[in-house]
């Protein structure tokens, strides 16, 4: 978080999560500014790419597959 006066500047995130796709599923994820950025999921991979401005705090919930 950069302050500037009575405002934030801008800034970039690459946020690129690689899981297990045989033993983990992302099961919900919040927030990610969704708008202000490009989002790719697949099997076993999360990608989030884009601008905010001010505090960013994300949780990414996965659950684990019981049929192994």
């Amino acid at each position: 978080m950069r302050r500037f006066l009575d405002g934030y500047y801008l800034m970039r995130l690459s946020l690129e999560i690689h899981f297990p796709k045989d033993r983990l599923e992302l099961d919900e994820m919040r927030p990610l500014p969704g708008k202000a950025g490009r989002l790719e999921r697949g099997e076993g991979f999360l990608l989030w790419d884009g601008w905010f401005s001010g505090r960013l705090i994300s949780e990414f919930d996965f659950v684990t597959d019981q049929r192994t």
